[in-house]
């Protein structure tokens, strides 16, 4: 069985400017999957100021996760190595929180943001090209 079939990849902040001081916000809709796996990369060396991971039962009202930067973890500075693409990563088992997850990052400085994340081990099946985000699936 091929592993990448039953995932779902998402694109959920492209490449974002966002100035010293602001956040940048995106919502996932997990229903049908058991984990998930997100990705947020900035532009620079800083620790973000807030980093959090957030969930909802309706996409409005959020409440913490217990993924909070500076709470439930230590928010370290990215690798100096410019050329090097600093970022946090987050696996998530999706069992127990709620169906809607919201990450947020305020960069310590003026960044461009990108955050991207991966649904996996759906529990209805995920085999369907459009219900994987694809035009088409091959595998």
């Amino acid at each position: 069985m091929n592993s990448a079939a039953n995932s779902k990849s998402l694109l959920l902040i492209d490449a974002a400017s966002v100035g010293s001081g602001a956040t940048q916000t995106a919502s996932i809709d997990t229903l049908g999957f058991n984990f998930a796996r997100v990705n947020v990369h900035q532009s620079i060396v800083n620790a973000a100021t807030v980093l959090k991971i957030e969930q909802s039962d309706d996409n409005t009202n959020f409440v913490t996760a217990n993924i909070t930067g500076g709470t439930d973890f230590t928010v370290g500075t990215n690798n100096t190595n410019a050329t090097t693409a600093p970022y946090y990563a987050f696996d998530i088992p999706l069992g127990g929180k709620r169906r809607y997850l919201k990450v947020s990052i305020t960069p310590g400085a003026s960044a461009n943001i990108v955050a991207t994340a991966t649904l996996s081990k759906p529990g209805l099946g995920e085999d369907a090209a459009n219900a994987a985000n694809t035009f088409s699936a091959v595998g």
